[in-house]
């Protein structure tokens, strides 16, 4: 048996769910911390580009594209690729809003109970290297879509799918939410 073998072996004899657990966050996190590095060592408009190319395969490798061939069934069904009918677009949609409208009445209720300082929002990140206003919004856009995606493919495609077929829908969004909040903050 082959070292890689042996490797092999003993990744498939942990459990599921924490190889999902594993999986997620790797494919989850390495990824959305390429932006990071390429904004600060190439500047923003060279390091947008970048980032948009390398979000493109990250999503075709990741979808089932790529080496290796042995994986590429078990990443398209991680990644959870194929359409959506019109009703699950529906019900995607209306819970988005829901979502949204949800987070922001309890912002508002939070600040009418709870004093809050204004100056508090402008202690955000320090975007000063960054010279121009347009040059900073697309800084932004750029770090929110790969975050997205990136965290998006790990917690809710690779690591929630595996442990959703193992122990249930309610289970793995569950495990993949708890899990999602400590890593990411």
């Amino acid at each position: 048996m082959t070292a890689q073998e042996n490797r092999r072996n003993r990744w498939a004899t942990l459990p599921v769910s924490l190889r999902a657990i594993i999986t997620g966050i790797v494919i989850a996190l390495i990824p959305a911390n390429v932006w990071p590095a390429l904004l600060l060592s190439l500047g923003v408009p060279v390091a947008a580009t970048v980032e948009v190319i390398f979000l493109g395969l990250y999503v075709w490798w990741a979808s089932g594209g790529g080496p290796p061939q042995r994986t590429c069934a078990a990443r398209g069904l991680a990644f959870r690729s194929g359409p959506l009918s019109p009703w699950q677009w529906f019900w995607g949609i209306i819970a988005a809003l829901s979502f949204a409208v949800t987070v922001h009445a309890a912002i508002v209720l939070l600040f009418r109970f709870v004093p809050f300082p204004t100056e508090a929002f402008r202690h955000g990140y320090d975007l000063s290297f960054i010279p121009s206003l347009p040059l900073k919004w697309i800084a932004v856009v750029v770090s929110a879509t790969s975050a997205g995606i990136c965290e998006e493919t790990g917690f809710r495609g690779y690591m929630q799918r595996l442990i959703e077929q193992r122990h249930g829908a309610a289970t793995a969004i569950l495990v993949s939410s708890f899990l999602f909040m400590p890593v990411t903050s």
